[in-house]
């Protein structure tokens, strides 16, 4: 079967009438029914009913149609995927992972590189949980990721290789009318507060020693996304608690929301590192290592200006 014949009747699947539908693939009628009458014949199975009322997928075909559907996914992959390493100058796709949405500095640094050069490797993005970078960079399914890790974590890297990039702690951050402006952060204050809650296991961790100190506090709000968690914080006068530089990083126009930040160092465990992860036994090539260079460049400068 060919990539044709699944796409056609994958339209016809949608469209119902063979003039419909290849009108939407630009091709005759006719040689659209003759391509949906080879692929019945390669598979020995009827596909499609044909009756006044138009053309029907028939039971056998409702239950082939996600399987063809995904036989042509596979098969756009295949082609992108060789179109990718056909143009890049070292002959591969890098598989990157990020555990949070410090992205920008990631993405930015791509763009300007394929700018210069378009060569360069195609990056492939995909985001998971830091323990599960971890699980991906030692099988070898992800060439590098950047993962934010506290103490206990770190030292179960040993086995690969750790390259820190910053080491912080996470603050409160509220907005500028918030009755902790200007106030120590004690229990008593800590416990009158609403909480919108990141979903990140560092900010969970941290979050969890707050509780053990003071006692079950109000979450209004659980997000993944940065921009979201500061609009609740203003909005609902709440509290976040987060990574400075992770802010700094994820949120486009994060000096616009003019949010105070209050250290929560002293009071917890607060401390962790973020940074990037490689496997030894699959080490990187030198355009991809210089590439992470520059990353890391970006994240601390942004770290210093900010």
């Amino acid at each position: 079967m060919t990539s044709e014949q699944l796409r056609y009747a994958i339209e016809l699947a949608n469209y119902h009438t063979m003039q419909r539908a290849a009108d939407v693939l630009h091709i005759t009628k006719s040689g659209l029914s003759r391509a949906i009458q080879q692929l019945e014949e390669e598979l020995g199975v009827q596909l499609f009913s044909r009756t006044t009322a138009g053309t029907q997928l028939t039971e056998q075909g409702k239950q082939l149609l996600p399987l063809m559907q995904q036989e042509l996914r596979v098969n756009f992959r295949l082609h992108q995927s060789a179109t990718n390493l056909r143009h890049s100058a070292t002959g591969r796709i890098v598989h990157f992972g990020y555990a949070n949405t410090l992205l920008r500095p990631l993405v930015r640094e791509y763009l300007a590189t394929r700018k210069r050069d378009p060569h360069f490797s195609y990056l492939d993005l995909s985001q998971h949980p830091t323990a599960e970078i971890v699980r991906l960079v030692e099988s070898g399914e992800l060439d590098a990721g950047f993962i934010d890790a506290d103490r206990a974590l770190q030292q179960r890297l040993n086995h690969l290789d750790f390259h820190p990039i910053h080491t912080g702690g996470l603050s409160l951050f509220t907005g500028a009318q918030n009755a902790l402006v200007g106030q120590p952060l004690t229990i008593e204050n800590l416990r009158t507060q609403q909480y919108v809650m990141l979903k990140d296991p560092i900010n969970q961790t941290v979050f969890d020693h707050l509780q053990s100190l003071c006692g079950p506090l109000e979450v209004v709000l659980q997000t993944q996304d940065y921009a979201i968690a500061c609009d609740a914080v203003c909005q609902l006068n709440a509290v976040l608690p987060a990574c400075g530089l992770l802010l700094y990083g994820a949120v486009e126009n994060y000096r616009d929301y003019q949010l105070v930040e209050h250290p929560l160092t002293g009071l917890v465990d607060d401390r962790f590192t973020y940074g990037w992860i490689g496997n030894p036994q699959h080490p990187l090539d030198k355009p991809t290592a210089d590439f992470i260079a520059r990353v890391c460049r970006r994240i601390e400068d942004g770290a210093k200006q900010d």
